[in-house]
């Protein structure tokens, strides 16, 4: 099953930042966030091992580690609004992926710590935003 994914909006409803971070990148940063976000949405964070990891500081929040020249660290979480996939045939659910994952911040890693600093709260903050309002994704 696929999982479907969602950017953060901004409180304008027009502002997409993950959007503005994805054009900052140069075009192999780019193109490996993009490998990565296809095998979320193909499979779910059950890819592989290690593939999504829960960011430090956050129950919710977790990163998808994307290596290169720069460290680059994409910020998701699971839902918020739908955190996993309904049960089928009335049965209780094994860990399946989730079926819906936010992007909430994109960031750099440089020297074990978050660029910005406070990125891991940014994202905590935008997980925040879109429970009290759903159209903030």
């Amino acid at each position: 099953m696929s999982s479907e994914l969602f950017d953060y909006i901004e409180a304008d409803l027009a502002t997409n930042p993950i959007s503005v971070w994805l054009h900052r990148l140069q075009m192999l940063q780019l193109a490996k966030v993009n490998l990565k976000l296809q095998a979320l949405r193909q499979c779910g964070d059950q890819t592989l091992p290690r593939f999504v990891t829960p960011a430090v500081g956050s129950a919710h929040v977790q990163e998808i580690v994307i290596a290169g020249n720069v460290a680059l660290r994409l910020l998701i979480c699971r839902g918020p609004l739908n955190a996993s996939l309904p049960p089928s045939n009335g049965r209780t659910r094994a860990p399946y992926p989730a079926y819906e994952f936010t992007l909430l911040l994109g960031a750099e890693e440089r020297d074990g710590k978050y660029v910005p600093a406070d990125a891991v709260v940014q994202a905590e903050m935008r997980r925040q935003a879109i429970l009290n309002d759903p159209r903030r994704r």
